[in-house]
């Protein structure tokens, strides 16, 4: 999971920028929390 956040942070600030990192990795963190 962790080398597939690495691919998303490095691909999104091409199509959506930092905010849509930021709400990506929110999302990545509550999924883990809740596992």
């Amino acid at each position: 999971m962790a080398a597939l956040t690495e691919c998303e942070v490095e691909i999104v600030p091409m199509r959506g920028g930092k905010d849509a990192i930021l709400k990506n990795l929110l999302q990545e963190v509550e999924s883990m929390k809740q596992q």
